[in-house]
This record gives structure tokens, C-alpha cells and sequence, in this order.
């Protein structure tokens, strides 16, 4: 071995542990745009596929794609490699190429990120290890270890560093699985995007700059030697990841909510570099900006786009590396220095093959993802359940706890269980242990005005009941146990037409028995309403109820006041019987009799009063009684009559005729 080949394989050894670093990066990226509740599974997906596509690639993978298979016939060389006793640049192109592969797999993570199951998200890193990232990287790289190149390679294809290779390929994956498995909880409202915000935004900008540093050992590594043309590369990467970022900045300033502002800063410069990866050995640094740049555009346009058909990808896995790397594939023709791609075509002709190579990928990969996983969804779900997914993957499927899960499950516990005398654990000096604390504090206070409302509601001696829109009794105090002979759990769960007689079909009308209390409650019309109720026994009595519409969060929910005044309906009724009977003997005395109110103005007349007075009672009523009557003493002199009536001093009447007082 020559210093030079050493050399060489020294970078290619410094370029893998590069491009592992990005590793790194889709952890704290998926991590931090996430929330909290799920960020220990989606950590933990992003090492596992690591380990799971070390060893299906070292088993299978690396031997399909770098393999000299002839037709059918595969070439089972690379299968179960022993590198320890091979030569030392294949060994590091193995660890090389490992990286690739895992990277491929990682897109996935973040796509169906918060909703999928850890056991599937493993056997589609499986997929990729051993069949599609292989398969498709066999047509256009196996020539770097055997000397018969694929026939995408052959027919001039050139994806440089991966932009088709890797991440489309781990794009039309996550896309269909996104497509399987749907939408997060809530993420779509009627039509509408929900924005679901991530729990650690600098997390989440840490991780783009570990792909900022991983990429120099992604494309800079792909020279697969150390030459002139990696300082190059690594500039041509850096100055498009910048351009994709700046150009995200000035796409976000025309959106209203300026809230995913940071997210689309990292997306776009994730797809600055994505669509650079194809061509940086081929463009100039200016090209490389505008090949950034439009990457960015291409990376916004294809999220909006997402939307709009209601597909839900966590990160934008989907638009950075599918979207961007379609774009970086098709620049390598429109931008590429034909001299330095050697392929021997016309800038026409490359375009035509890097079309091949992108419809290629999508016809091989999507269907066959797509086919999979909805096979794969027949046998074993790849969505948590709902409730699963609402207490969050890190307890559903690691029961890994942290101070908010613990904080959570308390919370829960205690809205199960009504009991605002529970407080939940607080953990000192930590944020969440502030958060317990306060409420805490919130919950005794709330339960001090809860006892007290209990109490004054308890002690009533009218009857207290709350119902639901349907008419059902959700509670009821001791006043209505008293009235309706009922225990409070006897009541709770009956409908308040039980509770009605059928008298009140007389009285309301076209309004059903099942919804009278609704309906009153609901009325326009102010209370209080008077109905017939009857008690365990059946017997009727009178209610006056008031009743109440209170929405909540829960809906709209209905209390009523319930006064028992039989009694005073009865006395009513018996001081109507005595008016009548005074009205009677009044229109049969033969005496003039006249009524006033307090202010001295007629109420009525009798018969009598009515003849002498020569008005009916009906046009006498409300005028003062001076006006009606005149009294004069025996000098003929006029008497104010109201101050007679109060000194009950009179002697005589004269209207039009004497009249005597007695």
C-alpha cells in the first residue's frame, strides 16, 4: 500500500465518522421538533436503526449493492464480510457506505415521527438495509468496488454524493408511510393545518449544524480519494446550505404566522445541502448558491403542497429530502460542467438520463414501499393507539418516565378520580416541580370555593338539579331529594321527564315532556315558569322553576331551581274563591259601595255606586276619587272628600243627587 493510497483512505475513514455525526444531527433535529411526550422514542428510533442497519448492511446489503452479480446470478462475496482480512480501503468504504445507508433509513424516523410504532419503524430500516437502498445503489455506484458499473451508471446517471441515491430514496419511503399510516391527532381541523409546536427549537438548530458538519464528510467523502477537488466540494456544500437558509428566511417573512419561522430556516438550509449533494463536484460556487436557493424554494413549495392533500410529515422529511433531492438531481444537467461529468452527452441527453434515474428511483421505491406497508398493516398495525399517542410514546412504548410524564399521569389521575383534595408530587427545584406546585396551589384554592358552593347549595332548602342537553339529571342537592322523595343516586342518570306530570301537557303544548326543562332553559323568555312535578308516589304538586344555560368546554349544561309552592297555589286559590264571593254579595247590597286604593283611586264601583254616580265601574276605574264625588255641608260649601275619607268625617254627598253615608 502507497502513502498516497493510506492517504486516501484515511479521509475516506475521517469523512465516514463525518457523515456519522449527522446521525447526531437527526436525533437532536427530530428531538427538538417534536414534543416532549414522544422525544425518548424518537431518540431512541434514530439510534436503533443506526445498530439495526450496521448489521443487515454488513449481512446482505453491502453484498447486493457492491456485489458483481451476473443476471440472476448473485455474487455472495461481500455477504458476511470478514474485513479484518481484506484490504484496508475496503473496510473503510464498508464503514463509508454504512453511514449512507443509515442516513437513508434516519429520513424515515422523522416523517412518521409521534404517531408510529417502534417495532414497525424497525422493519422498514430492514427494507431499506437489505433491498431498496442496495438495489437502487447497485445501479448507479457499484462500480467503485467491482468494475462493471449499473446500468444507471452506465447510461451516464450521476448523483455525486446521494441527492437520488440516499435521500430520495429515503423520501419515497417515508412518503408512502406517511400515507399508510395518516395524520397525527389533530393536525388536521376541518380542512385546516394545526400547528403542532416542537418542544426544543435550539435542540433542533444544533442539530442542522451537525449536518452542516456531517455534510463536509458526506460530499467531501464521496471523492472516495483525497484530491484537489474536495476543498471545492466542501466550499460548493457550505455556500448552498447557507443560500437554502437565507432563502427560507425571506419565504417565511410571507406567511402570517411567523411562528414556524425557525422551522423553515433549518429546512431550508437541510435542503440547500440536499440539493447540492448530487452536483458540488461539477458546478461553480455561484451555481451552488442558486442550486440552494431554489432547493429551499422547491423544499416550501412541496410542504404547501402537503398540506393542501392533508399529509402529515413531522419534520418535513419529506420536502427536504424528496423534494430537494429531485431538484439536485435534475440541476446536476442544467448546471453541471459537461468536461468535468465525463459522460459523454450533451447537456440534453444528461437530462434525459437524470430524468431516467429520478422516475427510476420513484417507480422502484414508491410502489414497492407503498405495497409493503399496507400489507404490513394488515398483520401488525403501524400506528399507536389513540390513547396511546395521546399520553405520548415515551411511556406507550418504552414506559420511560420523566418529571412532565409523572406530572401528566397526576393531573389525569386526579380528573378521573374528581378529587380536588389529591395534589400531585412536586419534584424541587425543577421547572416542572414549579409548574406542580402552582397548581397545586390552584386546585386548593379551587377546592375551597367548591366546599363552600357545596355547602350553600346542600343547605337550601330548594331543590338544586343539573341536566344535560338530552334531559338527563347529572346531579341533584338534598332540597330535591326532599321534593321528589328520591335519594340523589336515584335521580342522577333518570330523565327529567320522570319527574313531570302529565298535567303539563295541558300547560306546554307542543313542547315534548323529555324536553321541557331543555326547552325552558333554552327559552328567550325570563323565569320564573310554573309546572306540575309529581314525587316517587306519583302525587302531583307545584313547582316554580328558574332554570339556567351555562356552555362549557364539554357543551352547553343546564341547572334548574326548584320551588315546592303548592301551598301558596292553594291559598291563592282560596283567597280567588273569598273574592268571589265578596264580589258577589257587593253586586247584591242595596247600599253604594265604592273602592279605592291607597292613593285615593276608584277600583270599583257596585252596581249601586255605579247608578248613583251615573259611570259604569269599568270607566270610573283609576280616577281620583275628588273627581267623582263632591261633598257639600249643609251651607252648601264644597269638602275635599279625600280629607273626609281620612278624618272619616262626612255628613253628605251631592253629586247630581244627595247621597248619605251612614
Amino acid at each position: 500500500m502507497s502513502d498516497m493510497s493510506a492517504l486516501d483512505t484515511l479521509w475516506l475513514l475521517i469523512a465516514a465518522m463525518l457523515v456519522l455525526i449527522m446521525q447526531g444531527g437527526f436525533l437532536c433535529l427530530e428531538s427538538g421538533l417534536t414534543r416532549s411526550k414522544n422525544a425518548i422514542n424518537v431518540a431512541l428510533k434514530n439510534a436503533f436503526d443506526l445498530i439495526v442497519a450496521a448489521m443487515l448492511f454488513w449481512l446482505f446489503g453491502f453484498g447486493i449493492m457492491f456485489g458483481a452479480h451476473e443476471g440472476l446470478t448473485l455474487d455472495t462475496h461481500w455477504f458476511i464480510a470478514d474485513f479484518s482480512k481484506d484490504e484496508f480501503w475496503h473496510a473503510s468504504f464498508f464503514f463509508f457506505q454504512l453511514t449512507f445507508c443509515a442516513t437513508a433509513a434516519t429520513i424515515v424516523s422523522g416523517a412518521i415521527a409521534e404517531r408510529s410504532r417502534f417495532v414497525v419503524y424497525i422493519i422498514i430500516t430492514a427494507l431499506i438495509s437489505l433491498l431498496l437502498y442496495p438495489v437502487f445503489g447497485h445501479w448507479v455506484w457499484s462500480s467503485a468496488v467491482n468494475e462493471s458499473p449499473g446500468w444507471l451508471e452506465a447510461m451516464g446517471f450521476t448523483d455525486f454524493a446521494g441527492s437520488t441515491v440516499v435521500h430520495s430514496v429515503g423520501g419515497w419511503v417515508a412518503l408512502a408511510a406517511v400515507i399508510v399510516i395518516g395524520p397525527r391527532a389533530g393536525r388536521f381541523i376541518r380542512g385546516q393545518v394545526q400547528n403542532i409546536p416542537g418542544s426544543n427549537l435550539p435542540l433542533a438548530i444544533l442539530g442542522m449544524l451537525f449536518f452542516m458538519i456531517g455534510w463536509i464528510g458526506f460530499n467531501g467523502g464521496s471523492t472516495l480519494a483525497f484530491t484537489t477537488a474536495i476543498a471545492g466540494i466542501i466550499v460548493n456544500t457550505i455556500i448552498a446550505a447557507a443560500s437554502g437558509g437565507i432563502t427560507a428566511i425571506l419565504l417565511s417573512k410571507t406567511q402570517q404566522d411567523n411562528s414556524q419561522t425557525t422551522s423553515l430556516t433549518i429546512n431550508g438550509t437541510l435542503a440547500g445541502l440536499v440539493a447540492i449533494t448530487a452536483g458540488c463536484h461539477v458546478v461553480s460556487t455561484p451555481q451552488a448558491a442558486m442550486i440552494g436557493s431554489l432547493g429551499a424554494l422547491v423544499m416550501f413549495l412541496a410542504e404547501k403542497q402537503m398540506h393542501r392533500m392533508q399529509l402529515d410529515d413531522a419534520i418535513s422529511a419529506v420536502p427536504v429530502h424528496l423534494a430537494a433531492g429531485i431538484w439536485g438531481t435534475l440541476a446536476v444537467a442544467i448546471f453541471g460542467d459537461l468536461q468535468l461529468l465525463d459522460t459523454g452527452l450533451s447537456r440534453a441527453g444528461q437530462l434525459q438520463v437524470q430524468l431516467l434515474g429520478i422516475f427510476t428511483c420513484a417507480l422502484f421505491i414508491f410502489p414497492l414501499s407503498l405495497t409493503f406497508l399496507f400489507l404490513l398493516n394488515r398483520y401488525i398495525p403501524l400506528r399507536v393507539s389513540f390513547e396511546a399517542e395521546q399520553q405520548g410514546l415515551n411511556v406507550s412504548e418504552h414506559g420511560a418516565r420523566t418529571e412532565l410524564s409523572d406530572l401528566l399521569s397526576a393531573m389525569q389521575t386526579q380528573e378521573r378520580s374528581g378529587d380536588l383534595k389529591q395534589r400531585v408530587p412536586v419534584e424541587p427545584f425543577t421547572e416542572v416541580g414549579q409548574i406542580a406546585s402552582q397548581y397545586n396551589r390552584v386546585i386548593a384554592n379551587l377546592n375551597r370555593m367548591v366546599t363552600r358552593t357545596r355547602l350553600i347549595v346542600r343547605d337550601m332548602r330548594d331543590g338544586v338539579i343539573t341536566f344535560s342537553s338530552q334531559g338527563i339529571v347529572t346531579s341533584a342537592n338534598p332540597g330535591a331529594e326532599i321534593l321528589f322523595g328520591l335519594p340523589a343516586h336515584q335521580l342522577v342518570g333518570q330523565p327529567t321527564e320522570v319527574l313531570l306530570h302529565e298535567q303539563n301537557k295541558q300547560t306546554f303544548t307542543g313542547t315534548p315532556p323529555e324536553h321541557l326543562f331543555v326547552t325552558l332553559a333554552s327559552s328567550q323568555q325570563p323565569g320564573p315558569y310554573e309546572i306540575v312535578a309529581k314525587n316517587n308516589e306519583g302525587n302531583p304538586f307545584t313547582l316554580e322553576v328558574t332554570t339556567t344555560a351555562s356552555p362549557t368546554e364539554e357543551g352547553v349544561q343546564y341547572s334548574a331551581m326548584l320551588r315546592d309552592i303548592s301551598e301558596r297555589k292553594k291559598m291563592e286559590a282560596r283567597l280567588h274563591r273569598h273574592s268571589e264571593l265578596a264580589q258577589v254579595t257587593l253586586e247584591a247590597i242595596t247600599e253604594a259601595v265604592v273602592t279605592c286604593d291607597a292613593a285615593y283611586n276608584i277600583v270599583y264601583l257596585n252596581p249601586m255606586a255605579s247608578e248613583l254616580l251615573g259611570q259604569t265601574s269599568e270607566q270610573a276605574f283609576g280616577k281620583p276619587i275628588d273627581e267623582i264625588i263632591l261633598i257639600e255641608d249643609t251651607e252648601a260649601t264644597q269638602i275635599n272628600i279625600t280629607l273626609c275619607v281620612r278624618s272619616i268625617q262626612i255628613n253628605r254627598l251631592t253629586p247630581a243627587r244627595s247621597v248619605y253615608f251612614c
